[in-house]
């Protein structure tokens, strides 16, 4: 059995660990960050080299380009699309788009740019995704040991519990979702692109407006897959940590908001909350987009002349909202 650590103590871990988060986050935004950016590059230079190569030609009409790219240029990428199904771990939707594309014996013009560049796309978002769904599944499970150790209590069998929460809803979409949906990034990042792609068609003397436009766009896109991903993470810690509380029997949890907090997060820091009333935005964080407070687990019990464990902390009231609005 583990010594719990006193209050001091444990006030010092939390701000250990949010200085941890941090570092590791900033890991990963630098490492998705670094993803963004070469991706983006190639797709650039797709662009450039096909309305170099098929624009700029004087006296070369559409109807000639269409013809010469139904030649060499849809053979070499067929096989760049074959060896993308052999080689990458791509979504359902993914491979039977390439499939699909892949036995195509004519393309027009405008149909191979998108081909190109959604493979690229495609390629982008599935690293994305395997970069963010490592982050989330290691965060709550060092998160669940954490408070594990903070209780005095064992992680046995933490890691089965792992991906159900990282694969939970959070405010009825899933971090999958969130990606791959209907209305994910990738699905609004791909519309993005096609747009642009048929604006330069219509206008090719305009292209390099557009070109510039789209690449705001998916420094746009970058900007909310990094929103997402510490809002993700905020979120998988504080269910790892409610995972934990629950099988060790913990029956508050002490919010430690973090440095610099926001007026809400900083009316909760030190207060005493029953893991029963927990919700995230309201007595749990992430209480917003970027969140990195975080709360340790209590075991509330009672002395004899009727003291309780608990006195030292200020406690969680059904109208503490209302109270501290006033």
């Amino acid at each position: 059995m583990v010594k719990p650590l006193n209050r001091q103590q444990v006030y010092e871990h939390e701000r250990a660990a949010q200085n941890a988060w941090a570092k590791r986050d900033l890991q990963t935004d630098k490492l998705l960050e670094a993803t963004y950016q070469e991706s983006i590059r190639r797709m650039q230079d797709q662009i450039d080299r096909f309305y170099i190569k098929y624009a700029s030609n004087k006296g070369l009409t559409r109807a000639e380009a269409n013809r010469r790219i139904k030649g060499f240029d849809v053979q070499a990428w067929a096989e760049k699309a074959a060896e993308a199904v052999k080689n990458k771990d791509f979504s359902p939707y993914t491979n039977e788009w390439l499939k699909t594309y892949n036995t195509k014996m004519y393309i027009s013009r405008i149909e191979l740019m998108k081909a190109e560049l959604e493979l690229e796309l495609q390629n982008l978002y599935s690293a994305e995704n395997k970069i963010m769904d490592k982050h989330l599944v290691n965060e709550a499970l060092a998160e669940y040991r954490r408070q594990a150790g903070i209780l005095g209590s064992s992680a046995k069998g933490s890691s089965q519990r792992i991906r159900q929460i990282v694969d939970a809803d959070f405010y009825g979409n899933n971090f999958s979702e969130r990606i791959w949906g209907r209305t994910g990034y990738y699905m609004e990042t791909r519309k993005a692109l096609f747009g642009s792609l048929n604006r330069m068609y219509t206008d090719m003397m305009g292209y390099k407006q557009e070109r510039s436009r789209l690449m705001k766009q998916f420094n746009v896109s970058y900007s909310e897959a990094m929103r997402l991903l510490r809002t993700e993470t905020a979120r998988v810690r504080a269910d790892a940590e409610m995972a934990s509380y629950k099988d060790n029997g913990a029956t508050h949890y002490i919010y430690c908001a973090e440095p610099g907090a926001c007026i809400n997060c900083a009316a909760l820091d030190g207060m005493a909350i029953p893991v029963e009333e927990a919700e995230k935005g309201l007595t749990m964080f992430p209480m917003h987009p970027n969140c990195r407070c975080s709360s340790y687990g209590h075991i509330e019990m009672e002395y004899k002349d009727g003291r309780s464990t608990l006195d030292e902390f200020k406690r969680w009231e059904v109208n503490f909202l209302e109270t501290n609005e006033n």
